[in-house]
Order: structure tokens, then C-alpha cells, then sequence
């Protein structure tokens, strides 16, 4: 009975839950070892799992599909509301990145069941200037689809002391 149970997502990282399905179709083999971590507690080797979808979700259509698919299932498992993270720079190489944010959230609003926001993600591996495009688009949409920023990558390379310029930015900026 508990899988019938209203639930709500706080934790979704949208390029790490791409259908798997509609990936191999788009690339024409089989990416299940490229998407999917063995879960040994390796967090780089993890993190290299978001290659491919990085490189997949770089223009409108393709973006607005995978975000559809998503909500799609979070419909199926009956969640109510979800937090979808991601970082929107990450997917601008063909499209501008207020188009991937749009695409994101046209495909979301396709299943109107499941209400959605976005929390836009800054990289441990990126420069302050890319940290910073991240807060911009963050203030802009903040309230229009976006709710929250984090910081995503790896701890263990990347310090989190070594972002407190850009916390403290954020927490002055509100």
C-alpha cells in the first residue's frame, strides 16, 4: 500500500534519471554501463555517469522529452511534487540556456499532476564567472520555476570552503 502513498522528491538530479530507453534510442546502442553507477561508493566514478547525459540533453526537443519522461514516472510512483536539479549551463552548447530552462519546464508542465521546481546547480569544477552565470539565472528565475541553488561535484577534489565568496554572495543577493 505504501507505493500508492502521495510522496514528494526534494533530491532529483534530472541528468542523472534520464529514461534509459529513449537515450538508446537517440545514440542507437546500449548505454545502460554509461548511465547507470554500480553504487560502489565511488562518487567521481559516479559522477562520470552524467557524461552522456550531458552530452545528450543539448537541444529543445530532446530536453523537452527527457523532462516529460520524467515526470512521466514520477506520475507513475505517485509523486505529488518534485525538486528536479540540474545545472543549465551544462546543456547550452546548441541552445541558448534560457531555451534549456524553458524545455525543462515545457516537458514538466506536461504532466500537470506532478508540480515541479527547479534547482539550478553550480559545479565544483567550474570557474567563479561559470559559478556566477549559475546565480544569475538562479535570481532570475527564482519563483518562476526555480526554488533553490546547490552545488554539485566532487567534495573530495573541490572544498566547499573554497565556495564561501560565492555563499556569501547568494545569502547578500537573497
Amino acid at each position: 500500500q505504501i507505493n500508492k502513498l502521495p510522496k514528494i522528491e526534494l533530491h532529483l538530479h534530472l541528468d542523472g534519471s534520464l529514461d534509459i530507453n529513449y537515450a538508446k534510442e537517440l545514440v542507437g546502442r546500449d548505454v545502460y554501463s554509461e548511465m547507470v553507477s554500480s553504487h560502489d561508493g565511488n562518487l567521481k566514478q559516479y559522477l562520470e555517469k552524467f557524461y552522456l547525459p550531458d552530452e545528450l540533453m543539448t537541444n529543445y526537443d530532446t530536453i523537452v522529452e527527457f523532462s516529460y519522461r520524467l515526470a512521466k514516472q514520477l506520475e507513475k510512483e505517485d509523486v505529488i511534487y518534485a525538486e528536479i536539479r540540474f545545472c543549465p549551463t551544462s546543456h547550452n552548447k546548441y541552445i541558448s540556456v534560457d531555451r534549456v530552462i524553458t524545455a525543462v519546464r515545457v516537458g514538466l508542465a506536461k504532466v500537470p499532476s506532478v508540480k515541479t521546481n527547479l534547482i539550478f546547480c553550480m559545479r565544483r569544477n567550474y570557474s567563479f564567472e561559470q559559478n556566477m552565470e549559475i546565480v544569475k539565472l538562479a535570481k532570475k528565475y527564482l519563483g518562476n520555476g526555480c526554488c533553490a541553488i546547490d552545488l554539485v561535484g566532487d567534495e573530495a577534489s573541490y572544498k566547499t570552503e573554497d565556495f564561501k565568496e560565492l555563499f556569501n554572495i547568494i545569502n547578500k543577493e537573497g
